[in-house]
């Protein structure tokens, strides 16, 4: 999840104005004709050195605004704030099986707090009670206000407990996190039994735990089934008492989240660190052309430059920043502005 890929164009590789309407080509030095005089041969072309450039700029200003969060701040960012269960079946139960049948089973998980909320589904936790494989099959992770399809695919079910690897993090395109994680069991049994594990329980960190009673009016996670020609909102009915297919899921606070709702603020230290690496690439490149082997003296002063223009622009918005009614990820008592950095979040 990268924002900035392309917020900031490059004439000739942009398909459309850009949204930030900049063009890389506006600052000094900077044009497409170099690129593709300074592309290495693994990026082929001024296309593959503007993904190239955008790729590792964005790891560096990844890395410096969550260092510039917690040092002011102490804000930790991609922190892991609950961890769900795997015990989702009662220990003392056996195996029941429920019999195969033309519906979806399955988990549904909503949860609001944040803007910055996003869940990292890691893997699906499928059971299958029979004693043959199963398969190719089908299982779909969608976003229930619009019936949005997130993620989908077929898996060969084995007798026994099944590991769906999934190993993406899942945003709202809404105000809340709203996500069902579904197994077509036309052909597979699964299991009867009480679904005892609600998710969530586990508040890896004092700020979530401080908000329990107010947190759990805020989320909710439960076994559902659904008809296979579920489109969207509640068509799925609760159903604890089977509990056949579960998540391995983790809800964090997203820092890339968090930059795609700066992106306006970032935009002058973004640009500056795009022509930096782009200088970069040109003292490195392996061309032997006017374009990069020329006035090194000039580049290196000018790198420094761009690199001075983007760690002010970066502070400046550190300063200014108000974090002030962000939600769980920041606001854990009396949030206060970020400069001042007397308050945990």
């Amino acid at each position: 999840m990268n924002c900035l890929d392309n917020y900031v164009g490059l004439i000739g590789c942009s398909p459309s104005e850009p949204l930030s309407g900049l063009y890389i080509n506006d600052y000094p030095g900077m044009n497409t004709e170099l690129l593709e005089k300074i592309s290495s041969p693994e990026q082929a072309s001024y296309a593959g050195l503007w993904a190239s450039v955008q790729s590792v700029a964005y790891q560096r200003i990844r890395r410096d605004i969550q260092t510039a969060l917690f040092k002011s701040a102490q804000a930790q960012m991609d922190q892991v704030l609950f961890q769900t269960s795997k015990q989702f079946v009662n220990q003392w139960q056996s195996v029941d099986p429920l019999p195969m049948a033309p519906e979806y089973r399955g988990t549904f998980c909503s949860i609001n707090g944040s803007k910055y909320l996003g869940i990292r589904i890691k893997q699906l936790y499928v059971y299958n009670a029979s004693d043959t494989i199963v398969t190719a099959v089908p299982w779909k992770i969608i976003q229930t206000q619009d019936g949005k399809e997130l993620d989908s695919g077929v898996y060969d079910m084995a007798p026994g407990m099944n590991y769906v690897p999934i190993n993406q993090v899942f945003y709202s395109d809404f105000d809340k996190v709203n996500i069902l994680a579904v197994v077509d069991c036309t052909n597979l049994d699964t299991l009867r039994g009480f679904f005892v594990d609600y998710g969530w329980q586990q508040m890896d960190i004092e700020c979530a735990s401080r908000f329990s009673m107010l947190w759990r009016n805020g989320w909710s996670i439960f076994p559902v089934i659904a008809p296979l020609d579920y489109v969207s909102g509640t068509q799925w009915n609760s159903a604890f008492n089977q509990s056949g297919v579960y998540m391995d899921a983790q809800l964090l606070c997203s820092l890339d989240s968090f930059i795609c709702h700066q992106k306006e603020f970032l935009l002058d230290a973004w640009a500056g660190l795009l022509c930096y690496y782009i200088l970069w690439n040109k003292l490195a490149s392996p061309r032997a052309n006017y374009f990069a082997q020329g006035q090194r003296e000039f580049t290196q002063a000018s790198m420094q430059q761009y690199l001075v223009e983007y760690t002010d622009s970066l502070a400046i918005w550190a300063r200014q920043l108000n974090l002030r009614g962000e939600g769980l990820c920041f606001d854990c008592e009396a949030a206060g502005l970020i400069q001042q950095g007397s308050q945990r979040p």
